[in-house]
């Protein structure tokens, strides 16, 4: 008995000597990566659901928007709020409830603050989106008058034209939160205006002008006018300009030349079909005048044929072939 009881230990001992090295080397604290952010963040609510985005210094402006990302399917409420990393203290910017497409307002005063820390979206509903793809996007509006409306985008209006306002965001494309900030384009200085007829581009402009119509075909054209400002903002203006009906074909040729990146060459092109179409037409006439010639002279034997009831023929026949 004592000797199996000898052996039993003796085999404790040589497992616990193998385990113990292997299971101290895998604690080493060398081995084990450390946290960069402490391990509560996101913790402000019993939410089940939440996203998060690091902040430095982010102008926060007056108002903020929030939407659920194109591939989300689900509408769900949310809470807004900014984390000081320091302490760990949640600071509640509002709440609403997020849906697609459309911003749904969450206050309508952030103090135009500076946001420090990590800005903390909680939800109750699970999203569905794609891998490496935002749940939400969130819009920060410098001012309250920056946008006559805000629903699917920001409307507003330009030296006395109406538009919709964008920027880029300002969050990486692999970000669980997309955010975005307009700021007041009232006085904002410009780079370009870019002109197009549909997805056709027209031409750019130095200054904000309505669309010169020689670019334009007859019937309607749906023009868009794109304003760059020096700050990354793009105002899109959509009108629709009717050209009137171009039975010449006139207008369609005024347009392909203005378009025309060399109008030299776009002219000599134009000029050259419309030689080509006069020869045609007079190479026409030449056949023409003398099908009738040889009849009234007798050359053409089949026609001699018909002959008595040429007399019968509408005068208009001469006038088509240019007989006078």
């Amino acid at each position: 008995m004592k000797i199996k009881i000898s052996i039993f230990s003796l085999s404790l001992t040589m497992l616990f000597s193998i385990v113990l090295p292997l299971t101290s080397y895998a604690q080493s604290p060398a081995s084990v990566p450390q946290a960069t952010t402490p391990a509560n963040v996101g913790q402000c609510d019993t939410n089940p659901y939440s996203v998060s985005e690091p902040v430095d210094n982010f102008a926060g402006g007056t108002s903020v928007y929030v939407r659920l990302n194109a591939a989300s399917e689900v509408s769900t409420p949310v809470n807004v709020y900014l984390q000081n990393l320091s302490d760990m203290s949640c600071k509640l910017i509002g709440s609403t409830t997020a849906v697609i497409n459309n911003w749904a307002k969450v206050t309508s005063e952030a103090n135009n603050q500076k946001l420090n820390g990590v800005v903390i979206i909680t939800y109750s509903a699970q999203e569905n989106v794609e891998v490496y793809q935002a749940t939400f996007q969130l819009l920060f509006l410098a001012n309250n008058s920056i946008c006559s409306s805000v629903t699917t985008a920001c409307n507003t209006t330009f030296n006395n034209y109406s538009g919709v306002l964008t920027v880029p965001t300002s969050s990486k494309a692999t970000d669980d939160i997309q955010m975005y900030k307009l700021d007041d384009i009232s006085n904002a200085e410009f780079t370009k205006v870019d002109y197009y007829d549909g997805p056709s581009f027209l031409y750019s402009s130095k200054k904000l002008d309505p669309v010169n119509h020689n670019y334009l075909t007859g019937g309607s054209n749906q023009v868009t006018i794109q304003v760059s400002f020096k700050n990354g903002q793009l105002l899109t203006i959509a009108k629709k300009v009717d050209g009137g009906f171009d039975f010449s074909g006139g207008l369609a040729i005024r347009s392909y030349i203005y378009r025309s990146k060399n109008k030299t060459v776009a002219i000599g092109i134009v000029i050259g079909v419309a030689l080509v179409f006069l020869l045609l037409l007079a190479f026409i006439h030449f056949l023409v005048r003398r099908h009738f010639y040889k009849i009234d002279h007798g050359l053409d034997k089949e026609a001699q044929i018909e002959k008595p009831h040429y007399s019968e023929v509408d005068e208009s026949l001469h006038i088509t072939s240019g007989k006078f």
